[in-house]
């Protein structure tokens, strides 16, 4: 995305929040008859009896500058008279507003016109997955609520967790010193401002750029733990924003505790969170296992390279896992074939029909092409796996894969024939 694309963006949810911070209605009655006011960053309106009965749609956000604006009205009583109401907005620094029926006021306010910190009133991230999860057990909707505010490259069509793996332009070489300097001063004294600053901060960059830079700054800092993880727990509780989200789970991660490991687990059922959780039940495996078996997306992908299989069971596992994407069949082959011990598998005597056609997936993909390489180049056992695979192949009579290892040696000018195995 180009820097005039990214700016726009910029503009438009600055805009957003300073609609949200002097978005306000009034209510009030005169004998029986309801009156509101409505003021936005756009337009005023005046409603009686729930009818909108004058406007001011304004051409310019900068319009609010104008010190004075007025809507009139007529309303008609019960007893057929009719009065005037009125209502004055006026103010730059405060917005005073004044409602008159005649010559009574009946309602009189002022209110300062500063704009909101970044996560009032917008939808937490957190207690949403939370809502959903509790309801359905899964994740329903993958699409998070901050969607609107970010730019199209980093939502459209792409699947929660992937827009991370391609990656973003590295932060300035000061950012993480300058957010650590923050962070500092909100563990200190945390109030809204310092918690704002950090939060902004944030903003300004993407985590998977420069996490492994702040958790080693905050290795060499003194910085107090439990004090780190109630400003983390804050964060989870209150971000709008998916970067904070992430930025909050690194560091309850580093804190290293484990109170919440149940509400973790729930974040990661949201596969754009996985790769953050994982950090923090680095150690639980129990809990990673469990969240594996539940995700089906570039999370689950993320989540297999750390899963560590102890039992055959669990080795077995990984030769299940099927993908009707050929991305992630690619993205996760070699650490299939590795934490499988498929070279353990085919060099027994006999093996399963089934262990064979599972088998035969991952080699499938390890003998794919792309871009002249092949995964099985990076594979340590991969002539004595083939070796073996074939021997148990020729024994069952089962030969699909049998032309992609042929065109594989041949493409790499083995010496080695099919034929020989």
């Amino acid at each position: 995305m180009g820097l005039k694309e990214s700016f726009k963006k910029e503009m438009e949810n600055a805009t957003k929040d300073i609609d949200l911070s002097i978005t306000k209605i009034w209510n009030t009655t005169y004998k029986g008859h309801q009156i509101q006011v409505k003021n936005t960053l756009k337009e005023e309106s005046l409603l009686i009896d729930g009818v909108e009965v004058a406007g001011n749609k304004r051409k310019s956000i900068w319009s609010h500058a104008i010190p004075v604006s007025k809507l009139s009205a007529m309303l008609t009583l019960e007893n057929g008279e009719t009065k005037k109401v009125q209502v004055k907005f006026s103010g730059l620094v405060q917005l005073h507003i004044q409602i008159k029926v005649g010559r009574e006021v009946i309602l009189k306010e002022k209110m300062k016109l500063e704009v909101i910190a970044p996560w009032e009133q917008k939808e937490p991230i957190v207690p949403w997955i939370i809502n959903q999860v509790e309801k359905h057990g899964q994740i329903i909707d993958e699409s998070l609520p901050d969607q609107e505010y970010l730019l199209a490259e980093d939502v459209e069509d792409m699947e929660p967790g992937y827009r991370d793996l391609l990656g973003y332009e590295e932060p300035t070489p000061m950012y993480v010193g300058n957010l650590m300097k923050r962070l500092q001063k909100q563990i200190e004294n945390p109030t809204p401002e310092t918690r704002k600053s950090t939060y902004e901060k944030v903003l300004d960059e993407h985590v998977m750029e420069y996490g492994e830079k702040l958790i080693d700054a905050l290795k060499e800092s003194a910085i107090d733990m439990s004090a780190l993880y109630k400003e983390a727990r804050w964060f989870l509780d209150h971000a709008a924003h998916r970067e904070v989200v992430k930025f909050a789970l690194l560091l309850v991660g580093h804190t290293k505790k484990l109170e919440d490991e149940q509400l973790l687990k729930q974040i990661g059922l949201h596969e754009e969170f996985t790769r953050y959780v994982t950090f923090s039940l680095y150690h639980r495996q129990e809990l990673l296992w469990e969240l594996a078996d539940n995700l089906k997306g570039w999370g689950k992908v993320v989540l297999m390279h750390e899963l560590t299989p102890l039992t055959d069971e669990r080795k077995a596992w990984f030769l299940k896992q099927s993908w009707d994407d050929q991305i992630k069949r690619q993205a996760v082959a070699l650490t299939c074939a590795e934490k499988s011990e498929i070279d353990v598998l085919l060099y027994q005597e006999e093996i399963s029909e089934e262990q064979l056609r599972q088998v035969s997936a991952v080699l499938a993909t390890l003998l794919e092409e792309v871009d002249g390489d092949y995964l099985m180049e990076q594979y340590e056992y991969e002539e004595m796996v083939l070796k073996h695979y074939v021997r148990h192949a020729k024994k069952q009579g089962y030969f699909e894969i049998f032309p992609l290892i042929e065109s594989f040696l041949n493409e790499r000018e083995y010496h080695i024939k099919l034929g020989d195995y």
